[in-house]
């Protein structure tokens, strides 16, 4: 019996793996993630696909650090995701250039929430 694609809304007639031709890529490359994320934990998120693409724009669209004014390179998550991929993801970001955010990461023992108080943020 042939079955449909697993993608949402994808009425295409799937291949082994639930996934049509089309959609392949998508299903290999979130497995090649997710097998990643489970071998090297949390820091092989901030080499995932999706989140070099985030940093990337919100970077440009933030280009300067919240707390000094020098060029950001970092965007710093406001609540410690804890290795938690949906609160990665979907936090309050910050704009920081390399300095301020060393500052602020060691002002916090390790498991404790980060509660900051920086002027900006998304």
């Amino acid at each position: 019996m042939k079955k449909l694609c697993r993608r949402i809304g994808c009425g295409t007639i799937a291949l082994d793996n639930g996934y049509c031709e089309k959609h392949q890529a998508d299903y290999k490359e979130r497995e090649k993630n997710r097998k990643q994320f489970r071998s090297y934990g949390y820091k092989s998120l901030y080499h995932s696909p999706e989140w070099r693409r985030f940093r990337k724009q919100f970077l440009l669209e933030n280009p300067f650090c919240e707390e000094c004014g020098r060029p950001a390179n970092t965007v710093h998550h406001e609540t410690d995701h804890k290795g938690n991929v949906h609160l990665f993801f979907n936090n309050r970001f910050h704009a920081l250039c390399a300095s301020c955010h060393s500052k602020i990461r060691h002002s916090h023992p390790r498991g404790e929430v980060k509660s900051l108080e920086i002027r900006g943020g998304r």
